[in-house]
């Protein structure tokens, strides 16, 4: 669970590179 939410930050940060 608490990988869950790290990775949902690490993606969401990608995102926000674009």
């Amino acid at each position: 669970m608490f990988y869950d939410v790290i990775f949902y930050i690490i993606l969401n940060y990608i995102v926000c590179s674009f």
